[in-house]
């Protein structure tokens, strides 16, 4: 198949990439939240047990990153995505079940396990291990895959669960992930280009006597990090240290937004509306930090996408009106986007290909957990001082202080020879 592919395989690997995202859809907070209410008016529970149900299950998830990302470099991102989308839809399946705590809690922890954590996981790793010089390029076209989550599935699962209920549209879930996600990660994905006897970016691997290709290794121009070696560079913890910042207040600003809107007197119906501006405005973000992230050094990407998050939280303070909320919306998506963007990039950027899924792995359980235990200070700070004030102030110091650290994140000293060369952005 990759042969009769009259274009670089890697392209294919982009879209095939961006369907993994689009099947992250299930898995995504933003997804959930439209079964929020359907379910617990069916069960009589209240919504402090299922958010402790739901934080409880992705804190566990995270910490299972460092052997998903072990497995990832033993089995391959091929192998590994297919296995995922068979249990992912099973797990739909169960969620369709739900009867008792204790199941919602298994179901939780698997979904977020297999899909919230490694749909994101996987994808990103094989647009390192395809690209090199055009990774934020080629990451910016994968990333048309979750904005286009972002559109579909909340609208979907919403029309789905008005018509046929809540347990029947998740297991429309599980058989969408089944016929779209298996047959694509199993038929087009490749683990590498060295795999198929070509090289990152579309360069072919030598040839030998004769014509056939010669056998490449992995890699083989690259700076080779292991886990123990990255994780004694203070590259490896300051990268890992803006991420969790991001992804903090990423995730308590999306459960908590609409409520800080209408603690504001914004009707619910238009504090509702940043949604609809998130999704383009974080394509618009992810596409200008792809083409940044290929031509300047990305630390540059990653203090850009914290000032405008930073933005954003600040933008709460004077928001009285619509429009203030659109702007909020469009700052929060274009900082999302620069930030997801650059994240996935520079760990291969600055650590090569070869390690990984170990190396992100180790780094993305920290990372996760920081997004599970978001919402919970900011809720309880909020009930604490019947506002939303101290909260925001909170979530407002923490871009400031990641883009001062990102501005410090200099690629660990093994690599720093490759920057010259323009193949490893600083």
């Amino acid at each position: 198949m990759v042969s009769k592919v009259p274009f670089f395989y890697g392209w294919v690997i982009v879209g095939a990439v961006g369907v993994g995202f689009i099947m992250s859809g299930p898995t995504q907070t933003f997804t959930f939240s439209v079964f929020v209410d359907p379910m617990l008016n069916e069960l009589g529970w209240s919504k402090t047990l299922l958010s402790s149900l739901y934080t409880s299950a992705s804190l566990l998830a995270g910490l299972t990153l460092i052997v998903t990302g072990r497995l990832l470099d033993k089995i391959g991102p091929r192998a590994m995505l297919t296995g995922i989308g068979v249990l992912l839809g099973f797990t739909c399946l169960w969620l369709s079940t739900i009867h008792s705590a204790a199941v919602m809690f298994v179901g939780f922890a698997v979904l977020r396990m297999l899909g919230q954590n490694s749909l994101t996981l996987i994808p990103t790793m094989l647009i390192g291990n395809w690209f090199v010089r055009f990774r934020g390029r080629a990451m910016a076209l994968a990333a048309l895959g979750m904005a286009g989550s972002l559109a579909l599935f909340p609208i979907m699962s919403h029309l789905a669960i008005s018509r046929m209920g809540w347990r029947d549209t998740w297991i429309v879930l599980g058989i969408v992930v089944w016929v779209v996600l298996v047959p694509v990660s199993s038929l087009l994905l490749r683990n590498s280009p060295e795999d198929v006897g070509l090289r990152p970016d579309g360069a072919r691997a030598p040839r030998q006597e004769g014509g056939t290709p010669q056998p490449t290794t992995h890699h083989s121009q690259e700076v080779v990090w292991t886990v123990p070696e990255a994780i004694r560079t203070k590259a490896f913890w300051l990268v890992t240290l803006v991420s969790a910042f991001y992804t903090f207040v990423q995730t308590a600003l999306s459960f908590h937004s609409v409520s800080i809107f209408i603690s504001k007197g914004i009707p619910a119906g238009q504090a509702a509306t940043l949604f609809s501006i998130m999704a383009p405005s974080f394509l618009i973000g992810t596409v200008i930090a792809g083409t940044m992230n290929d031509k300047l050094p990305n630390r540059y990407t990653m203090i850009v996408g914290q000032l405008l998050v930073t933005a954003a939280v600040a933008w709460t303070f004077v928001a009285t009106e619509l429009w203030h909320v659109l702007a909020y919306g469009l700052l929060l998506g274009m900082g999302g986007g620069f930030l997801s963007n650059v994240i996935a990039v520079i760990w291969s950027n600055y650590f090569g290909r070869q390690n990984l899924g170990s190396i992100r792995g180790f780094s993305t359980t920290f990372t996760v957990m920081a997004a599970a235990l978001g919402p919970l200070p900011v809720g309880l700070l909020a009930d604490i001082t019947g506002a939303y004030t101290t909260p925001l102030v909170f979530l407002l110091v923490m871009p400031v202080v990641g883009a001062t650290i990102a501005l410090v994140t200099f690629p660990p000293k093994k690599a720093q020879h490759l920057e010259a060369t323009g193949g490893l952005p600083a």
